[in-house]
């Protein structure tokens, strides 16, 4: 491995690290030396790669919770092109997305991103980036909405915006049940789902 690549590698693990403890210890109890001890590496190799640990938050926001929105929407938008394109399924499949990173294959991912809600009430940064992180779920739900209702697969007398809204809402609310409740019953967001099909 070359100095460079072995240099990333150590920057994506004290990120990787970052993005676990945040789910277990909280962002403010997380020191710096709990993440590098995790990485098994010295306080030197930290800072070779970030100023401080505020440096470090927000790049992990940059490259785990900002690419992995990027990576769902153009998954997701690229499934929609398809014929035949089916939005019921593309819907259910973003629910279990939820499930999986509640409980399921990646339960970090939940716990880690709602400890962002604590943090923006003391952080103008997190809470802008919040604001910016909902407007663009509302686009990419109500393009997804749109798209059913185009295709008459979804009612058409409730506007895309509002139904794609009441999808995030109920996203959300079954992805915090799932934190505190892991075998909380996916059918009945399921069938609330399925409400606004035809």
């Amino acid at each position: 491995m070359t100095k460079y690549k072995s240099g990333e590698w150590t920057k994506q693990q004290i990120i990787d690290a970052t993005f676990r403890l945040i789910a277990d210890k909280g962002y403010d109890d997380m020191s710096i030396e709990d993440i590098m001890n995790e990485v098994g590496k010295t306080k030197g190799a930290f800072y070779s790669h970030f100023q401080s640990k505020e440096d470090l938050l927000y790049e992990l926001m940059r490259t785990k919770l900002d690419r992995k929105f990027d990576e769902i929407a153009e998954k997701t938008l690229n499934k929609l092109k398809e014929e035949p394109c089916d939005v019921r399924e593309i819907l259910l499949q973003l629910l279990e997305m939820v499930y999986q990173g509640s409980t399921g294959s990646d339960p970090v991912w939940s716990a880690t991103y709602y400890q962002f809600f604590l943090m923006s009430r003391k952080n103008p940064f997190i809470r802008e980036w919040l604001q910016e992180q909902y407007r663009e779920w509302e686009s990419f739900m109500a393009t997804v909405v749109r798209r059913g209702q185009e295709l008459g697969q979804i009612r058409s007398d409730i506007e895309a915006r509002v139904i794609g809204n009441l999808l995030i809402a109920a996203f959300q609310g079954y992805e915090l049940r799932l934190i505190v409740d892991p075998k909380a019953d996916l059918f009945e967001e399921r069938k609330l789902v399925e409400s606004f099909f035809r």
